[in-house]
């Protein structure tokens, strides 16, 4: 390795270039800084004759030397063993001068490699974490999920049925014969509890934290059925809330005159007349239901001897309302049937 070198390996790359430029060197646009500098320095030590003079060159031929061999022999030699030893020495130095170039060169090549390495990873870090979405952006994506949510909720209400089932549920109360239902239902409650009562047959483990001990379980007296004291509260109730009202309903039936009066007017009536559909009146039922009610629980009627007046205090005392209850449900859908009437003509 040469003097000259180390002061090549100390310059930057663009310096270099510079004088790969000045002296005409080829072939130097690939090389890497390392071979552009052994490059370099056999190129100027082997042109040293041509690029001497040159002002930009003169730095790194300085470090060489002297230039010309007239100039080394006019250097007086004194003895040959000093001279032998100053060559000696100063070989010494030269390669301990260009072993020491070698290892600073090296200690900067690290140093480059490891101060170079850490930027590109800075630089190349951040490019791989996401930026924060923008609150438009999260505004969008909750919407999204919002009418996502929405439309899976619409769709599983649909497909229940739940919809269809409520509406046919609310169409089939919505007449009077739903009131007259619902009112004889809660009279036969009422009722059984007196004629039919309930016994129990076992019990129910306790569940912890619902109930605090064992849940009895209550079934109705079936063998009762075959007892008097059953069936002659439970008929007398049959007769006056279901038998006798119907009974009217049946045969003085004013929407059936109404529509066979219609029927027979027309230019186009037939000899066979179709059935109408309410087969009774259900204003007709619930007057006469009323009626009765009073009549037999109020006033006490035996209905022609064929009850006790302690079957209608039985029935009387038991049925929710006694007999007034009888008589304000049949009030209330009796007003329900001629609200439905009055409908049906406009």
């Amino acid at each position: 390795m040469s003097a000259g070198l180390p002061y090549l390996q100390k310059l930057r790359k663009s310096d270099l270039t510079e004088l790969a430029e000045t002296s005409n060197l080829k072939d130097y646009a690939p090389m890497r800084k390392s071979e552009l500098e052994v490059a370099l320095d056999h190129h100027l030590r082997a042109n040293q004759t041509k690029y001497h003079g040159d002002p930009s060159l003169s730095d790194y031929y300085k470090r060489l030397g002297p230039a010309s061999p007239t100039k080394r022999v006019v250097s007086t030699v004194k003895s040959e063993a000093p001279e032998k030893k100053a060559v000696r020495k100063k070989s010494r130095t030269t390669e301990e001068t260009g072993s020491t170039s070698d290892r600073e060169s090296s200690l900067t090549n690290q140093i480059t490699s490891m101060v170079k390495t850490p930027r590109r990873n800075s630089l190349s870090i951040p490019s791989s974490v996401p930026l924060p979405p923008s609150p438009a952006a999260v505004t969008d994506a909750i919407d999204r999920q919002t009418t996502r949510i929405r439309k899976r909720v619409a769709g599983l209400y649909s497909e229940s049925g739940i919809h269809e089932t409520s509406e046919s549920f609310r169409h089939l109360l919505s007449s009077p014969l739903a009131i007259n239902i619902i009112a004889l239902i809660l009279e036969a409650y009422g009722l059984r509890q007196k004629i039919l009562q309930s016994g129990i047959i076992g019990f129910v483990p306790a569940v912890p934290y619902f109930t605090d001990g064992k849940t009895p379980v209550y079934l109705p007296n079936l063998f009762l059925l075959l007892d008097k004291p059953f069936w002659a509260p439970f008929s007398l109730w049959v007769t006056t809330s279901l038998l006798l009202p119907l009974l009217c309903a049946y045969f003085i039936n004013i929407p059936l005159k109404a529509s066979l009066k219609h029927q027979y007017g027309t230019r186009r009536a037939t000899s066979i007349q179709t059935a109408p559909s309410n087969q009774f009146d259900p204003l007709v039922y619930n007057i006469a239901k009323a009626l009765i009610a009073y009549i037999v629980y109020a006033q006490h009627s035996t209905i022609l001897g064929l009850f006790t007046t302690d079957t209608i205090e039985t029935v009387t005392n038991n049925v929710l309302g006694g007999y007034q209850g009888m008589i304000t449900g049949a009030i209330i859908a009796g007003i329900m049937a001629l609200y439905e009437a009055i409908l049906k003509r406009q």
